[in-house]
C-alpha cells in the first residue's frame, strides 16, 4: 500500500542537468536524462537497446577528433 502511494508521487526534477556532465561524450549511454548528443530518444537511453547508442557514440567520438 505504501509503495503504491510513494510511486504515485511526482519526482522532484534536478536543476541544471545540462551542466551535470559538461562533456556529453562521457555521459553513460543509460543516463535517463538529456541532453544527449547521439540523436536517440530519452526512452531508448532509459530502456535500451544500448548497442546502437554505443556504436553511434564511437562514430561521433571519432569524428570529433
Amino acid at each position: 500500500m505504501w509503495a503504491a502511494y510513494i510511486n504515485s508521487l511526482e519526482r522532484p526534477a534536478k536543476a541544471n542537468l545540462e551542466m551535470d556532465l559538461p562533456n556529453k561524450f562521457q555521459k553513460p549511454v543509460d543516463a535517463p536524462y538529456g541532453p544527449h548528443v547521439d540523436g536517440f530518444s530519452q526512452e531508448q537511453h532509459k530502456f535500451g537497446p544500448f548497442d546502437p547508442i554505443r556504436s553511434r557514440m564511437r562514430e561521433l567520438t571519432a569524428q570529433k577528433k
